[in-house]
């Protein structure tokens, strides 16, 4: 199962730098490079599913396969899509930090009390 992921992932990375050399093609109108660079942000997403991603390549490359054996990617100009990335939102709590007064926050043993400044 891993190896036709990492198949997929090789597929993948081959589509997207082929529509990012396309969208960087100045003989292209400016029509299909907006399209180019739409299809390469959804390949590029982790949000797409996998057969849509499977049928834009398809529908964009035909049998991307077979172009993927005539034409290789070079080693070094793999984009970043075969990495695992990883999930946004993360959150670190963080015990004992100061408060916006500059002290520090009571310790757990202390009982919970109010501190606030009040002038008569």
């Amino acid at each position: 199962m891993v190896a036709k992921e990492q198949e997929f992932e090789l597929e993948l990375a081959w589509c997207i730098s082929q529509l990012e050399v396309s969208v960087n093609d100045k003989r292209v109108s400016k029509k299909q490079n907006e399209e180019n660079a739409r299809i390469a942000r959804q390949l590029a997403s982790p949000k797409t599913p996998f057969p849509r991603k499977r049928q834009l390549m398809r529908s964009t490359f035909g049998d991307y396969r077979a172009k993927m054996k005539s034409h290789p990617l070079p080693e070094l100009s793999r984009p970043s899509v075969c990495k695992k990335q990883e999930p946004d939102g993360m959150f670190y709590k963080v015990s004992g930090s100061k408060t916006h007064e500059g002290g520090t926050t009571d310790s757990p043993n202390d009982p919970f009390k109010f501190q606030f400044n009040i002038e008569s």
